[in-house]
């Protein structure tokens, strides 16, 4: 999963960095990039469907994000109507300190999620917290809805997307190369947009004859 939304991802962060960064290379501050919200949807939609990859500690199969529709940017959340499809699904109950796995086989479930944004600058990593509106997975399970019990793997876990290296843009003068790159130091969900923060980083060497 994290393999291929993280290289749309740095795709994007490239063609943006790329177009602005003539303008603000010269600069050591941080520099703001705001990608709109229709870049990142068109993104996803490119990368779907996408089978994950982890699994629960409760529930095992094979799941897969068939659609994700209604997406929204909003202050500090992102907001979207999700299609996924599980098979082979099989829940694990412990009774008497032995692990019992329960066949629930397939099912179809769509519902409504937010997810929190956290990044961490060090790993360069971008964490996706889901969470399903009006549903309690766990309820849900023990009224039998095998659909609902999708809701284990996804509902307030983290997902890492590990992001890229942004290619350096090279620039030569008549003495030297100038090697022009930027690291992400953080994503910030906003209303309309995905706002990235980069610091740029400027290095020069002779020039090769």
């Amino acid at each position: 999963m994290k393999k291929r939304v993280s290289s749309v991802l740095s795709l994007i962060v490239l063609l943006f960095h790329l177009q602005n960064f003539a303008a603000t290379a010269a600069a050591s501050q941080t520099i703001t990039m705001n990608i709109p919200e229709a870049v990142i949807a068109d993104a996803l939609e490119q990368v779907l469907p996408l089978t994950l990859d982890d699994t629960s500690s409760r529930l095992e199969g094979r799941i897969t994000l068939q659609k994700i529709s209604q997406f929204k940017l909003l202050d500090n959340l992102v907001s979207f109507h999700l299609d996924l499809h599980g098979e082979n699904l099989s829940l694990i109950t412990t009774v008497a300190s032995q692990d019992i796995r329960l066949k629930l086989g397939s099912a179809q479930l769509d519902f409504d999620c937010d997810a929190y944004l956290r990044f961490d600058e060090e790993q360069q990593i971008l964490f996706v917290k889901p969470m399903a509106r009006d549903i309690q997975p766990e309820v849900a399970l023990q009224q039998g809805d095998i659909g609902n019990a999708l809701l284990l793997l996804l509902n307030g876990r983290e997902f890492p997307l590990e992001l890229q290296e942004i290619t350096p843009i090279i620039a030569e003068t008549h003495h030297k190369q100038l090697s022009i790159t930027a690291v992400i130091t953080n994503i910030i969900s906003q209303k309309g947009a995905l706002q990235l923060q980069l610091k740029p980083l400027i290095t020069a060497s002779p020039r090769q004859n």
